[in-house]
């Protein structure tokens, strides 16, 4: 059994389609949970499902390859070779822009000292633009890892990772050692009609170590930046929300947006352009993991008390929820994937 820890893509026929570490992507009957049909990849994949205006599926395999599938027959229309792993989840832009980041390991090695790089399509993936670097300090010299990113309403591109460039092993930069439990969350911002993107930005810096980014932008172009911050609290951690008002120029003080006393883990944000109600799933500790979800109404400066997703026993490893992810639709939709281990 393979865990399912990437966000959902609903359908406007409110098809689940999801994808797996077992190589495969779903399409799940959103009211009883029946499979429709599955596509197998020659990888694990490590990338959420994103579903387009003409109901193509695009994501991600380990396979170096992004794919593009039919929503209604789950064929396949094209794939397209990264040449190395990918890992970001793609994104669209208002104007059908379609945007793939993902580690690459050209210069660097493998896990260690990678890189983040960036493609684009404006033929929906029938090409794709040169690869772009991302992070912008020294071509394989640190570990960059898990990115993400999302496009607001103005075009606007943002790619949020872990960045493992202010806390290096001066002995030995490429040893395992190098990849520390101090990385520091990093943005870049491409803007509309731009080739370059601009300068790097230090989301946050404590100095404790933040993990598992995640970055999500209302229809006000606010950029919001989540990720597990252990913050003054040794081995535990909490969810940390950060709000950028200036298109991700600087970002202000980050909010704990979980209520838990321990481990707040892979906090995951969606937002509904709507109303803009941003949404936070993560995966909460000392109750095993269980799935936890919160929302803010006002810009993330406070949140709502945490709502506990399963129905299974407390207190029981068996039953723990890991990988907790959660999507929304322009229309208030929400849906929230997990896995449980028994």
């Amino acid at each position: 059994e393979q865990h399912v820890d990437l966000a959902p893509a609903v359908g406007d026929d409110g098809t689940v389609y999801l994808t797996s570490l077992d190589g495969n992507l779903y399409a799940l009957n959103h009211e009883t949970g029946e499979e429709k049909w599955r596509f197998a990849t020659g990888g694990k994949i490590g990338t959420d499902p994103v579903l387009g205006p003409d109901g193509t599926i695009y994501f991600g395999s380990n396979d170096h390859h992004i794919y593009a599938i039919d929503s209604k027959s789950g064929k396949k229309k094209w794939d397209f070779d990264t040449g190395d792993e990918t890992r970001g989840t793609p994104a669209l832009g208002p104007d059908g822009t379609l945007y793939a980041v993902w580690e690459d390991y050209r210069h660097g090695e493998y896990r260690k000292t990678g890189d983040i790089y960036f493609a684009y399509s404006t033929d929906y993936g029938q090409s794709w633009s040169a690869n772009k670097r991302v992070n912008d300090d020294a071509a394989g010299s640190a570990g960059h890892r898990y990115p993400h990113v999302a496009v607001a309403s103005s075009g606007d591109v943002y790619v949020v990772w872990e960045d493992w460039r202010n806390d290096l092993n001066p002995a030995d930069p490429g040893s395992t050692a190098e990849l520390s439990q101090n990385p520091d969350i990093y943005l870049g911002w491409l803007m509309p009609g731009e080739s370059t993107f601009e300068a790097n930005v230090l989301v946050y810096n404590n100095g404790d170590g933040q993990w598992t980014p995640d970055v999500e932008v209302d229809s006000k172009d606010n950029v919001y930046v989540a990720w597990y911050d252990r913050t003054g609290d040794g081995h535990y951690g909490d969810a940390a929300v950060a709000r950028s008002t200036n298109g991700g120029a600087s970002f202000g003080a980050p909010v704990d947006a979980d209520n838990h006393s321990q481990w707040a883990l892979t906090p995951r944000l969606a937002v509904d352009r709507g109303n803009d109600t941003i949404y936070l799933v993560y995966q909460g500790h000392p109750d095993y993991y269980k799935p936890y979800v919160t929302l803010s109404t006002d810009g993330g400066a406070s949140w709502s008390a945490d709502v506990r997703l399963d129905a299974g026993p407390d207190r029981e490893w068996y039953d723990a929820a890991r990988d907790v992810v959660v999507a929304s639709d322009d229309s208030g939709h929400v849906v929230v994937a997990l896995s449980l281990i028994h």
